[in-house]
């Protein structure tokens, strides 16, 4: 019998279970249904437990059982993984700031400092690089 994330299960993959304080114990009876909190992107920690359960020659559709996820995305992420090598995910495609978050928490804390102050007056103080309908 061996033990894989709280979970155990016989050498010949035959029977899943909950781990209990009996190791020779199993129960036979594992939920295959996918609860709904479990939708959406696999966290990093779900990556690691899909390759080092995949690593102990756990077939994709026990750890979509053990994780709670469709066998389908465990398949997905583990190609991925093989192809890409990394766990980690690739960044997110999308316009860059033109301000930095420094730079805008000065313009913030400067427009409550001088109330009367002018966009254009406020932006050659502060950030001269940008333009007065970014500032606005």
């Amino acid at each position: 019998m061996n033990k894989v994330l709280g979970q155990s299960y016989s050498s010949d993959r035959q029977q899943l279970g909950n781990f209990t304080n009996n190791p020779n114990s199993t129960i036979n009876h594992f939920s295959t249904t996918m609860h709904p909190e479990k939708t959406g992107n696999l966290i990093e920690f779900e990556k690691g437990q899909i390759v080092a359960l995949k690593e102990k020659s756990l077939s994709v559709s026990e750890i979509g059982k053990i994780l709670s996820r469709p066998k389908s995305t465990v398949l997905s992420f583990y190609n991925w993984f093989k192809k890409e090598g990394e766990v980690k995910n690739l960044p997110m495609p999308g316009r860059h700031k033109i301000i930095d978050t420094r730079t805008h928490r000065r313009l913030v804390r400067e427009s409550k400092k001088a109330r009367r102050l002018s966009l254009s007056e406020l932006r050659n103080e502060v950030a001269s690089h940008v333009s007065v309908k970014t500032i606005k």
